[in-house]
C-alpha cells in the first residue's frame, strides 16, 4: 500500500468520498441507496465509489440486480505510520523515521551530524574509524 499512500490522501480529501465511508460504515449499500441516504445523483456517486474503489477503500459485490458496495476492512486496519513508512519505502521516509526515533530518545541533532560528519570521515582517519577523536 506504500505506493498508493498519495493516491488515498487525495481520494480522502473530498467531502463527499467521506461522506460516502461514513455511510458505508453503517452498512454495506448500493448506489441507488446511497443516493438517496446523500441527497446526490446516483452518477455523482458512481464517480466517487470507483475513486475509492481504485484506492482500495471500498469493495464491490454483485447481488441480484444490483452492485453492493462495502468498507474493505483491511484498508481501514492499517495505522497512518504503516501506511506512509512501509517496509519499502524510500530513503527519506527511513531518515524520517531515524529522525523522530532519535528524538524520541533525546538525541539532539548536533549529536546526529556530529555523528554523520564523523562517519563522513572515517574513511580516511584510522583514529575516527576506531571513533577516538583527538
Amino acid at each position: 500500500m506504500k505506493n498508493d499512500a498519495l493516491m488515498i490522501f487525495k481520494v480522502l480529501a473530498d467531502d463527499t468520498r467521506l461522506r460516502i465511508l461514513q455511510a458505508l460504515r453503517e452498512k454495506d449499500m448500493y448506489v441507488e441507496l446511497l443516493s438517496e441516504r446523500l441527497s446526490l445523483t446516483p452518477p455523482t456517486i458512481s464517480f466517487h465509489l470507483k475513486k475509492l474503489q481504485d484506492a482500495g477503500l471500498v469493495d464491490a459485490r454483485r447481488e441480484q440486480y444490483y452492485i453492493v458496495y462495502s468498507l474493505r476492512k483491511e484498508a481501514f486496519g492499517i495505522s497512518l505510520s504503516e501506511l506512509l513508512f512501509s517496509a519499502e519505502d524510500s530513503k527519506a521516509a527511513g531518515d524520517l523515521r531515524e529522525d523522530a526515533l532519535l528524538h524520541r530518545e533525546g538525541v539532539g541533532l548536533g549529536t546526529v551530524l556530529a555523528g554523520q560528519y564523523i562517519k563522513g570521515q572515517a574513511a580516511d582517519r584510522p583514529d575516527l574509524r576506531r571513533g577516538h577523536v583527538r
